[in-house]
């Protein structure tokens, strides 16, 4: 089988690459600090309640026509900054939030014919699930059990009766309530970004929301209880965005 990772839509096989996935398994360290008392034995442990980026590398070999194909994945890489998706073979199940950072310095074999690379790309630390990018609906009330031991933001997708009345949401004893959206559009609740948007355009819509609490949803581990009120169809849509590390 040859091997393939796709960062950003960049399938790493149309670069001419082969890969090796011997470094992709390393897994993020918890954000641990240490104080040391005088006089008292042993260290206090403060816990940031966070995991640390990690560096995932794929040992890369180009094996043919190394200038073109290496210019053009350089490029492809450093034409647009910052995180997006990356996935691979070895782990197909999965895929991770990262950013490539570093330089390429290839080792050049056979008179410029061929060539290795690493390509390192730094990475946030939670390993999603691809099942939880699949939206579950939950009809009339409900409740969706996480099976990570990880709480996790979902997205909510959901519209309002026509009446424009407004209604409310609430997962595990928190509520998110609007009196009265004047819209039949979709409305998306995006709890890691901690924003509130019409699906459609994007306008934002964070000014009518009442957040009971001041919090977003979370999904904890195991079963988690979900109630609303107004929702057309009685229908609510819920991108769960499990995690593991």
């Amino acid at each position: 089988m040859i091997h393939e990772f796709i960062y950003n839509g960049m399938n790493s096989r149309d670069y001419g690459l082969r890969i090796s996935g011997e470094d992709t398994w390393s897994r993020p360290q918890p954000d641990v600090r240490r104080i040391q008392v005088p006089g008292r034995n042993g260290d206090l442990i403060q816990l940031g309640n966070r995991y640390q980026n990690l560096d995932i590398t794929y040992h890369c070999g180009i094996i043919k026509d190394l200038r073109t194909n290496f210019d053009a994945f350089n490029a492809a890489l450093l034409s647009d900054p910052g995180y997006h998706r990356l996935e691979d073979s070895y782990h197909p199940e999965y895929f991770r939030m990262a950013v490539f950072e570093s330089a390429l310095e290839p080792d050049v074999k056979q008179k410029g014919i061929v060539g290795e690379v690493d390509i390192k790309f730094n990475c946030k630390p939670q390993l999603f699930l691809k099942s939880g990018e699949v939206a579950i609906p939950v009809v009339n009330n409900g409740t969706i059990y996480n099976p990570t031991p990880f709480n996790s933001l979902p997205k909510l997708i959901f519209n309002f009766q026509a009446s424009h009345h407004g209604g409310s949401i609430t997962i595990n004893g928190v509520t998110i309530s609007v009196q009265d959206p004047d819209t039949v559009d979709e409305i998306v609740i995006d709890c890691e970004k901690q924003d509130i948007y019409k699906r459609n355009n994007r306008m934002n819509m964070n000014n009518l929301f009442t957040l009971s609490s001041g919090e977003f949803f979370e999904l904890k581990p195991g079963r988690n209880l979900i109630e609303f009120t107004g929702l057309y169809l009685g229908i609510l849509n819920i991108i769960p965005n499990w995690w593991i590390v």
